[in-house]
């Protein structure tokens, strides 16, 4: 599958995991699993998030465009006589898509950081893991 990087793997994450662990830290563990993640990224929401990290206005325009495109698909062996036009997600199969959605996770995890400095994030294909340290009682408050 494109979008994994050669040579890179969960070890990484695991010793992290295992360091944290052993230190006998409070705090609580999330598993985030994005479930059809490619699908729930909106065009809305992937255009804010190139703003936002200060892409410039013609390679917003050209990446959500390119998003919004309209597009044949296939019936069986046949191809349909009808299009479609997306109205959310990022389009699967594309080599480009995974690039933007690693971009779009990366950024929601500096969003994250801005509002949480003491979480862990770690990263992995579409799924995430979050360590929260504090007591449960504090971190559900959060």
């Amino acid at each position: 599958q494109k979008g994994f990087m050669p040579g890179r793997n969960m070890d990484r994450h695991l010793f992290k995991v295992m360091e944290i662990q052993s230190q006998n830290r409070q705090g609580i563990w999330v598993s985030i699993d994005f479930l059809k993640a490619y699908d729930k990224v909106g065009h809305g929401i992937l255009e804010g998030l190139l703003r936002y990290i200060g892409l410039e206005e013609h390679w917003i325009t050209m990446l959500t465009e390119f998003m919004k495109e309209e597009l044949g698909f296939l019936v069986g062996n046949q191809v349909a006589d009808t299009w479609f036009k997306p109205e959310g997600g990022i389009r699967q199969g594309d080599s480009l898509s995974p690039a933007v959605y690693v971009m779009v996770t990366v950024i929601l995890c500096i969003l994250l950081k801005k509002e949480m400095p003491e979480v862990t994030a770690l990263l992995y294909a579409d799924d995430t893991l979050l360590w929260i340290p504090g007591d449960m009682e504090k971190v559900c408050q959060q």
